[in-house]
């Protein structure tokens, strides 16, 4: 297992993003999860290749956030050490954006909106955008503060930046 220390000093993963589309192009696949970089961001090995992957249509606080830090802690207790499978849905950059679930076929990415981990972003569907509503109304996680500030506020304000993701 790699420690997040190891990923940052030298080991993070290459961009490598275009073999694995070219690979399994649209499929469902097995990977194992080798740490969790924060709530929707993780590096995971196929084979002797390392990917960093990022949860899809949804969008966890930044580690200097509040609830940051509780977000990549729900996502390394679901995932972290795991097997897990995903289905890639897109790139950024070095990212791959993919659909995950668990090996007993939870999807991660509902799991950390439903308990007040993330956002559901603007690409979402209408059925998350319930979800997060619902969370926001039972107050759970992140939506027990009354104006939590979502990631892309908190990126644009903190750097001057366009609030893109990652």
């Amino acid at each position: 297992m790699l420690s997040q220390d190891e990923l940052v000093d030298g080991a993070v993963p290459e961009n490598s993003t275009v073999l694995l589309r070219e690979d399994v192009a649209g499929q469902r696949i097995w990977i194992d999860v080798m740490a969790v970089i924060d709530g929707d961001t993780f590096v995971a090995r196929r084979g002797d290749r390392l990917y960093l992957m990022s949860l899809r249509d949804i969008e966890a606080p930044e580690l200097e956030q509040p609830f940051g830090d509780a977000a990549r802690q729900r996502l390394a207790e679901l995932v972290d050490g795991r097997r897990i499978v995903v289905r890639p849905a897109s790139e950024e950059s070095c990212v791959f954006t993919v659909h995950a679930e668990t090996a007993d076929r939870q999807d991660v990415s509902e799991r950390l909106l439903t308990e007040g981990f993330a956002w559901a972003t603007a690409s979402a569907s209408e059925q998350w955008r319930r979800l997060e509503q619902s969370t926001r109304v039972q107050r759970a996680g992140l939506w027990q503060s009354s104006a939590p500030e979502p990631p892309w506020e908190f990126r644009r304000r903190a750097g001057g930046e366009s609030g893109q993701r990652h």
